[in-house]
């Protein structure tokens, strides 16, 4: 079974978007794996790792009198073939694993269902935001995306399989940073929490709108700096907003 790291330009299934975004360097990873069966046409699986509802589902949150609510879940997704075809990941499609059916079984039976967990809000949750520091180089927070899953299936091959990445081969995935000196975490009612809560609101009533994704996306974008970025993989229960702006300085 041959496993393929593969890679389109975001939106690229819409019509009116195509491979614009490629010109970004704004990319969606996927995985295909490829089972060659002598005398009969090869099975495929594309296994993406994603955002159960869409981006901006992921990083907006739902307001209910100064409660905010998140529905970030993020879970892997296995379709039969190549899902859109082949033509569809112009911009990568590299062979990255070489494994027997029972190594490539384990992938399915024991990696994805332990990140596939039922519960809502069970981590890994979707992060769309890395915010680093740049002196001294730092990852304050981690963002977890598309290429995040296939990284993790790449580690679970070599380290669990004891099966190399093939020669050459090198993962490279989108990531979209902030840069911030340090960060002040907000607790749930504290003094600053009303900004927190009037920041979010801005952001949905400005992504609220009969255009489509691409478009509340990039006008979501257009409210930069970000202020306030919700850290839901933190380990610290109840103060996972934190606060940074374009400048570097944290907004105390």
């Amino acid at each position: 079974v041959n496993a393929y790291v593969v890679q389109s330009p975001l939106f690229s299934t819409n019509p009116h978007i195509g491979k614009k975004l490629g010109l970004f360097d704004l990319y969606h990873t996927a995985m295909v794996f490829r089972q060659e069966i002598p005398g009969q046409a090869p099975r495929n699986w594309t296994v993406e790792f994603d955002s159960v509802t869409n981006v901006l589902g992921a990083v907006l949150p739902k307001i209910d009198n100064g409660t905010l609510s998140w529905n970030n879940d993020a879970r892997y997704c296995v379709t039969p073939g190549v899902l859109w075809g082949e033509a569809h990941w112009s911009k990568m499609f590299d062979l990255a694993l070489q494994l027997t059916s029972t190594q490539a079984t384990k992938i399915f039976t024991d990696l994805i269902p332990s990140v596939n967990r039922t519960a809502h809000q069970s981590r890994p949750l979707y992060q769309l935001w890395r915010v680093t520091r740049r002196e001294p180089e730092q990852t304050l927070i981690k963002d977890i995306t598309c290429g995040d899953g296939i990284n993790w299936i790449l580690h679970f091959a070599s380290t669990r399989l004891q099966v190399p990445v093939e020669a050459g081969f090198e993962l490279k995935f989108t990531s979209i940073l902030f840069h911030a000196d340090r960060l002040n975490p907000v607790a749930v009612g504290s003094e600053q929490w009303p900004d927190v809560v009037k920041y979010f609101e801005g952001m949905i009533q400005a992504t609220a709108s009969h255009q489509t994704l691409l478009e509340r996306l990039l006008e979501m974008l257009h409210l930069m700096p970000v202020h306030f970025v919700y850290d839901s993989n933190a380990k610290a229960s109840g103060k996972r907003r934190w606060t940074h702006n374009r400048q570097g300085s944290a907004v105390a």
